[in-house]
């Protein structure tokens, strides 16, 4: 089985803040300006139809794209992809909002990412602290179980560190598929 793990800082498609921080669509077909990407650039490609797609064919392999984003609180994500298999336990995608490490490889990286697929097929918002992985949102099981997946995430925390993910599978509706509970603490 084939492992793609694709990672963002502050997302992949396109990053919506309601402070208007940046806005990334590949339109100029480019990973390096406007903003930069950190990462091995031979891993992806800009399609024809101008969007980010990964070139890694390695079986069981992890690789990933980032960039500089330094709004975390009070703030909305949003992105879209397209998954043309079916994830697996080791076949998804994490697409980190927040991280302490433009190497999202590195094993002490901390921050926030949504997992696209995993063992239950599901769209889920995790914490990672120093290599432990913390599931904060656990999305409806079995949503992704398909091998063709059209996604739009959007998700939001508020100024009282409460979290928001709600998704639009191939062009359904958007369903919230969790939030966190107030007063809990999330960094």
């Amino acid at each position: 089985m084939k492992r793609k793990l694709l990672s963002c800082i502050a997302a992949l498609l396109s990053a919506l803040f309601s402070n208007g921080q940046f806005t990334e669509n590949f339109s100029d077909g480019d990973i390096s300006n406007n903003p930069g990407w950190v990462g091995v650039s031979a891993n992806w490609i800009v399609n024809p139809l101008l969007q980010l797609q990964s070139n890694n064919t390695v079986a069981n392999s992890t690789f990933y794209l980032s960039t500089i984003s330094t709004l975390a609180l009070t703030a909305q994500w949003e992105f879209s992809c397209k998954l043309g298999f079916n994830p697996s336990a080791v076949n998804y995608m994490d697409v980190f909002v927040t991280a302490s490490d433009s190497d999202l490889s590195q094993a002490s990286a901390t921050g926030y990412f949504v997992r696209l697929g995993g063992t239950d097929d599901e769209i889920s918002l995790y914490r990672k602290d120093n290599g432990s992985v913390t599931k904060i949102i656990d999305g409806i099981n079995g949503s992704l179980n398909s091998s063709s997946n059209e996604i739009r995430i959007t998700l939001i925390r508020d100024a009282a560190n409460q979290w928001r993910l709600t998704r639009n599978l191939n062009a359904a509706g958007f369903f919230m598929e969790g939030l966190t509970p107030p007063g809990l603490e999330y960094w």
